[in-house]
């Protein structure tokens, strides 16, 4: 979705060619847009790269127990990096940006630690693997 609107903003920034105010709104909005959607590529479960990290895991394993928890595992690890890149950057003078890039690690970590849990609890509490047909 945020591809596609990345998309349509970078085709509307020539049809707003005079109006300089509402090409850059269209421009600022295409780049955000396109950061959105690549982030959500990281190969990390719960983004939808992860989700589909998820999918291929499943279909090689055909576990998804056990393609969550590996897929939820790669969330984890993109999300400790994310975490200290931000400090890194804390670090070294952008404190601003570097904090938010470490809260969007933790958060990442958080939703990926959660996912783990629930497939832990959800296969402790049924008998049968969930398969494909």
């Amino acid at each position: 979705m945020s591809l596609g609107l990345a998309a349509g903003f970078w085709v509307i920034q020539p049809l707003v060619e005079g109006l300089e105010p509402l090409r850059a709104m269209a421009k600022y909005l295409a780049y955000i847009n396109l950061a959105v959607g690549v982030f959500n590529l990281i190969p990390g479960y719960p983004l939808d790269g992860g989700r589909v990290l998820r999918a291929i895991l499943w279909a090689i394993t055909d576990n998804i127990r056990r393609a969550t928890l590996i897929a939820a595992g790669a969330g984890r690890f993109f999300a400790y990096a994310l975490i200290l890149f931000g400090l890194w950057k804390m670090f070294t003078g952008d404190f601003g940006n570097g904090i938010w890039i470490a809260f969007v690690g933790w958060f990442l970590d958080n939703a990926a630690a959660a996912q783990i849990q629930q497939t832990m609890v959800k296969g402790l509490l049924t008998v049968t693997r969930f398969r494909r047909p």
